[in-house]
């Protein structure tokens, strides 16, 4: 497909016009007329590539993709409040599977804040790490 804003042809002739809904499906929870959460799978291959999800009372969004098809999330953006501005984005720059890079999703910038990184290396946990520890403290 060429850079250019309308859409082209590939080499082989074919064109990626149209959108399939055979690989999506939207959710209408309360019946209003419009879907609160829609799940697309963009190569047809069964697996769900983004899922888009909208808090009916509050407008509140958030978008996730797997772009890659591996079954981890590779990008969050957050619209907090429902003004349909996005708040806050998260992604997996090393492509580890875990987030560890914060980003403001207007910009694309990087978010330095009082925080320390997201996925220093030393932060990984194991299931068994997670079965051995007693995060409240009831033995």
């Amino acid at each position: 497909m060429s850079d250019c804003s309308i859409p082209d042809t590939y080499e082989d002739g074919t064109s990626d016009t149209m959108f399939d809904m055979s690989v999506s499906m939207s959710v209408d929870t309360d019946q209003d007329g419009y879907a609160e959460t829609t799940i697309v799978d963009f190569e047809g291959d069964g697996v769900a590539d983004a899922y888009d999800m909208i808090d009916p009372t509050t407008g509140a969004e958030t978008v996730i993709f797997d772009a890659d098809g591996d079954g981890f999330v590779d990008t969050i953006v957050t619209d907090t409040d429902g003004d349909m501005v996005f708040d806050e984005g998260a992604s997996d720059s090393d492509g580890d599977g875990e987030l560890d890079s914060s980003f403001d999703p207007n910009t694309g910038e990087v978010i330095d804040g009082p925080f320390p990184q997201l996925d220093d290396g030393t932060t990984d946990i194991t299931a068994t790490d997670a079965e051995a520890s007693d995060g409240n403290d009831d033995g």
